[in-house]
């Protein structure tokens, strides 16, 4: 059985406030897990209850009057794995609690106003996991590197995005932003795969070929916004990705460390926050010993059609960025179990997981 540090991971992924290089990192390492692809699957299987456990405490506690909920920041060049991390990793929890957002090139209405209003509208409420497929930090990357923006301008921004983060904290969000860090020649690969795999022809876009052109200078980009923006109540982790069973395993640790510390009232970089709500009982994660079992959670009736599902209860927020939604199953007026939810919450997952391959 592989060694698994979950304490210590955080330390190795952290990203440094200066000097950081991304081209000296290897995109290859797998830092904090010692062992191979089918290790690191078996460790994701294991992480993937705790995951559903502390997000559905957050959720729970959030029906009691708590405020604290998390948002996780996936951010990476093109073919990174971005959408296969929502499949993979989010795919583990009921959707139900989960809020995921995509964000592309601004609509008119949102050109309109400050970068952060659209950023604003999509935040998750308290009790709910949320995932941001790209960022704010679009607005201080791919402007910089396309020159939609002077200089002054997209500098003036990283002050604004610490002086968000730090009003999401203290409202009781957990910030957890991670960089899913791949090759050059690794995102060469995946592109020439999804041209040779009709399947994938869907996700093939000709600006990836620009995109590539101007390596160097996204990665320049990345590196300053990283080290301007990584604070200590929302720290940047710099993921390796090229391997897709780390990367998937080491963001769902950072996730369930995210939720383990939303419950405890503790930003993600170590700062206690605002009210403080009591350890999380029942897991072993980050050194607390098991507990009382979790309180019991209002569960949502559900059908047993097998259609895609088309209600905007069943979504809840989780609309997988448009691209599949809901499996198997639709909300109903029928009373759902425990057990049914656990199984439609599989069910998803594994829509998820063919989706994203």
């Amino acid at each position: 059985m592989p060694k698994r540090a979950v304490v210590r991971v955080s330390d190795l992924l952290r990203a440094p406030t200066s000097g950081l290089d991304l081209a000296a990192i290897d995109t290859r390492a797998t830092p904090g897990f010692e062992g191979g692809k089918t290790e690191g699957r078996d460790a994701l299987g294991q992480l993937g209850p705790q995951l559903a456990d502390l997000q559905e405490r957050l959720y729970a506690d959030s029906r009691t009057g708590g405020n604290r909920k998390v948002l996780l920041v996936l951010q990476g060049m093109d073919t990174s794995g971005k959408g296969g991390t929502v499949g993979h990793v989010v795919g583990q929890v009921d959707p139900a609690g989960v809020h995921i957002a995509a964000f592309k090139r601004p609509t008119p209405e949102e050109l309109a106003h400050d970068f952060l209003w659209r950023i604003r509208r999509r935040l998750p409420e308290a009790g709910m996991l949320g995932v941001f497929d790209r960022s704010h930090y679009e607005d201080v990357v791919t402007v910089r590197v396309l020159k939609l923006a002077d200089r002054r301008t997209w500098t003036r921004r990283y002050g604004s995005i610490q002086r968000f983060e730090e009003s999401l904290a203290t409202d009781g969000t957990t910030v957890v932003k991670c960089f899913l860090h791949i090759s050059a020649d690794e995102q060469k690969a995946r592109l020439l795969e999804r041209l040779d795999d009709p399947t994938k022809h869907w996700k093939y876009n000709p600006g990836d070929l620009d995109n590539r052109v101007l390596w160097d200078e996204y990665m320049s980009a990345y590196g300053e916004a990283i080290g301007r923006t990584s604070t200590d109540v929302a720290p940047w982790y710099v993921v390796p990705a090229d391997r897709n069973w780390y990367r998937n395993w080491a963001i769902s640790t950072r996730a369930a460390r995210g939720a383990g510390r939303a419950r405890a009232g503790v930003a993600d970089g170590g700062v206690r926050r605002g009210r403080r709500t009591p350890p999380v009982a029942g897991h072993a994660l980050d050194g607390q010993s098991p507990g009382t079992p979790p309180p019991s959670l209002p569960i949502r009736s559900c059908g047993s059609s097998p259609n895609f599902c088309s209600s905007p209860a069943c979504c809840s927020g989780s609309t997988w960025s448009g691209s599949s939604c809901c499996a198997w199953s639709t909300w109903s007026s029928l009373p759902c179990s425990r057990s049914r939810s656990r199984t439609l919450s599989l069910g998803i997952s594994m829509g998820l997981l063919l989706v994203s391959q």
